[in-house]
């Protein structure tokens, strides 16, 4: 497949009625739950390298699912704030976090979700964002970041990190640290 192609099927899932998708995995919700691989130690540990994160850090999550990534990250003690859109992965990413009361599961989507500006030191889309149309997805993640926070669009070890800059109106790509 090549990659014009694969762009307009994305952009086709992305653009689907929202409340239709909020229920596409409802049936998968537990074996989803059961099987998913987690995100491997090593590129955890660079994400939160990457995007400077320590347990004083506050971190949006984009699209929680059953909490697979969430975990990893509220291992750190940082407060997070999930959005699921789908109820039968909410309750699961509930149940999964419960032993983190830092960690808060919304059944929400991105889109509905009200914005807080420049109030989150990373915003965190654990193989999510390809679900959101582009010209929501990444402007308002980056206006939720505060100054020099990350967008960290992790789908596996070959994930970027999106660095949001103190320049109005710019934001720049950067890579993972070579020595991360």
């Amino acid at each position: 497949m090549d990659y014009e192609t694969l762009k307009r099927d994305i952009e086709g899932i992305a653009g689907e009625d929202l409340d239709l998708k909020k229920s596409w995995y409802s049936p998968a919700a537990e074996a989803y739950n059961a099987t998913r691989p987690h995100y491997p130690r090593e590129l955890i540990g660079k994400a939160i390298n990457a995007a400077h994160l320590s347990q004083s850090s506050r971190i949006l999550e984009v699209g929680s699912g059953p909490g697979t990534a969430t975990v990893a990250f509220a291992e750190l003690g940082c407060r997070m704030v999930c959005l699921e859109p789908n109820p039968d992965f909410c309750d699961l990413a509930k149940m999964n976090c419960r032993s983190y009361p830092s960690v808060k599961v919304i059944n929400q989507s991105f889109e509905e979700w009200t914005l807080e500006p420049e109030a989150f030191d990373a915003v965190l889309a654990a193989s999510s964002m390809h679900w959101i149309p582009s010209e929501i997805a990444y402007a308002k993640a980056s206006n939720a970041l505060k100054d020099d926070g990350f967008c960290l669009p992790t789908t596996g070890p070959s994930s970027r990190a999106l660095r949001r800059q103190n320049n109005p109106g710019r934001h720049s790509v950067g890579s993972w640290p070579d020595d991360a």
